[in-house]
């Protein structure tokens, strides 16, 4: 049975999600600190999965990469500057010493700032009417669109995305498969919040949580991919001010202990990340997930 309220509910998520991430925008502009930066990108991966459901719903109609276009550069960039800005963070747990820390704060912020010209110039650029014309599109086709029909529709998406998840698992690559396993997880995240508020379902609920703490330890892993990645072009390019060969080789020593242990740390975070990957597959595959079939 449909009613009004019911063929409309995936036009009003994402018409709320266009004005949240128009408002994060507007914070971005007039401050592009961490967390500004963050929320403007956690919006674009909320639109980003909507683009995906709408790519299901109706393929005539929408395509993704089209609809998406406007904000990837956007996305992009704020997801540089917000890398930069967790790296000296996350670099703090390794004790650097004062000086080496100083350093390295200095040639994150000289990246940081090239991004943020870069960042200015694509808001500058970006034109809010392509979302209208979006948001308008979306209204149009949800009018003839039926509860069981986005929800089956919802249910494919979450199914063929962690079926991808699990291909990945089977591969001997874990670095590579772990970015495209975090992908996978973010397109899934706000299509399940949509079918809960539809109708609340504790096997969703379930596998939401699943999905969220399995998000939390891969997040932390990329964290430090990244910083290992950026240490690694520091070590290359800074040049420090000593006195002679004996401190330049103290501190190559320094950030190459760095890196070995956090390469060593994330080792050890594979095993438990995949652990619970695999919780989130056997929770889909199971004969008791009938809110999933």
């Amino acid at each position: 049975m449909k009613t009004a309220t019911d063929e409309l509910i995936l036009y009003k998520r994402y018409k709320d999600e266009t004005a949240v991430f128009l408002k994060c925008l507007k914070a971005v502009r007039s401050d592009p600190g961490k967390q500004p930066i963050h929320r403007l990108r956690v919006e674009i991966k909320k639109m980003r999965a909507l683009f995906y459901l709408f790519e299901k719903l109706f393929p005539s109609e929408f395509e993704r990469k089209k609809m998406i276009g406007p904000v990837r550069k956007i996305f992009k960039l704020g997801g540089k500057i917000r890398e930069l800005q967790v790296n000296v963070y996350c670099l703090k747990q390794y004790r650097p010493s004062a000086r080496l820390l100083s350093a390295y704060a200095s040639f994150v912020k000289k990246q940081e700032q090239k991004h943020r010209v870069r960042l200015r110039k694509a808001i500058s650029k970006f034109e809010p009417g392509a979302l209208k014309r979006t948001q308008d599109l979306v209204r149009i086709c949800c009018a003839g669109l039926t509860e069981p029909l986005l929800k089956r529709a919802g249910v494919a998406l979450i199914r063929s995305e962690l079926k991808a998840v699990e291909k990945l698992l089977s591969g001997r690559t874990p670095a590579p498969a772990m970015h495209q396993i975090r992908i996978h997880l973010k397109r899934v995240g706000p299509v399940i919040l949509l079918l809960q508020e539809m109708e609340p379902n504790k096997q969703l609920g379930d596998l939401q949580e699943l999905i969220r703490t399995t998000g939390i330890l891969i997040g932390n892993w990329h964290d430090e991919v990244v910083l290992l990645d950026s240490l690694l072009e520091f070590s290359r390019l800074s040049r420090f001010k000593e006195t002679g060969n004996q401190g330049k080789v103290r501190n190559a020593r320094v950030i190459h202990q760095w890196i070995q242990k956090i390469k060593t740390k994330n080792r050890g975070v594979y095993p438990v990340v995949k652990k619970g990957l695999a919780q989130i597959v056997q929770a889909v595959q199971s004969p008791r997930a009938t809110a999933l079939r």
